[in-house]
């Protein structure tokens, strides 16, 4: 799903909210954050990473293919959803765009009957094997390459955020708005028409909260944490996400399916 006609509406919504949506659906946020490091951290099918080791893993996965597993990926964008709606505000939008994509590929999901698995590269082939997708990236939208195509930008998005956010001075209080601002410009204005650049570009810098309440945000309601167990975390899911992000772009590259256009 990348129809502009079904995001701006929302984000504007979103916007004009006044950042009233509160983390109402959990009773820790951080506890959420930690499921979701959990949850991306088995998506690779060789487990053969770990934030300590990269190379190691580089090496081994020169190899050995690496592939993803589609069933363990959609559960951690589940939980991933989850972290966003938590986070509300400018997120409470692009959460429900994300939530359609995750439908989008399980539409197209059929994992094996015996094993109840299903690898990315399977779901690709199979859905290119239609011929419902042209030359030169074209997708089909809706389809489930279309949808992983979208939830990996997003999740690069809020990668290259939480890792701003994490690495930033205690003292800049605008460190979320400014990592937004980024981390859009790197991940997603490249493929936005001039509406939507023009939708974010105003969005952003309105509904990110400052630091202190963008931390407050992420951080239990229940069992209040310091700011640095926080960013660790964030530190921890960006690490998750490098390799995961790197394999899931290798092989939409590999079998012509990553889709160039603007939308």
């Amino acid at each position: 799903m990348s129809s502009s006609d079904e995001f701006l509406p929302l984000f504007y919504s979103s916007c004009s909210s006044n950042l009233a949506l509160a983390v109402s659906l959990f009773v820790t946020v951080l506890a959420v954050a930690a499921a979701v490091v959990r949850a991306f951290s088995s998506c690779l099918t060789a487990n053969v990473y770990s934030p300590k080791s990269a190379m190691s893993w580089r090496a081994h996965s020169t190899k050995q293919r690496i592939d993803v597993d589609v069933g363990r990926l959609l559960d951690a964008c589940d939980e991933f959803l989850a972290l966003q709606r938590a986070m509300g505000g400018a997120m409470a939008a692009p959460a429900r765009y994300f939530e359609a994509n995750i439908q989008s590929v399980r539409e197209g999901w059929r994992p094996d009957k015996t094993t109840g698995e299903m690898t990315m590269r399977e779901l690709l082939e199979a859905e290119a094997r239609t011929g419902i997708h042209k030359a030169g990236g074209v997708l089909k939208d809706p389809s489930a390459a279309c949808g992983l195509l979208w939830l990996r930008r997003t999740i690069a998005f809020h990668s290259t955020l939480f890792g701003d956010v994490a690495a930033s001075d205690p003292n800049d209080t605008l460190s979320p708005r400014n990592a937004a601002l980024h981390a859009y410009a790197v991940e997603l204005e490249p493929f936005h028409g001039s509406l939507l650049r023009r939708v974010y570009r105003f969005g952003l810098p309105r509904g990110m909260l400052p630091r202190a309440a963008f931390l407050a945000r992420l951080r239990s309601t229940t069992a209040p944490c310091e700011d640095e167990t926080l960013l660790q975390g964030m530190r921890d899911l960006v690490a998750e996400w490098r390799p995961l992000l790197e394999e899931w772009r290798r092989l939409f590259v590999e079998l012509d399916l990553e889709d160039p256009r603007k939308v």
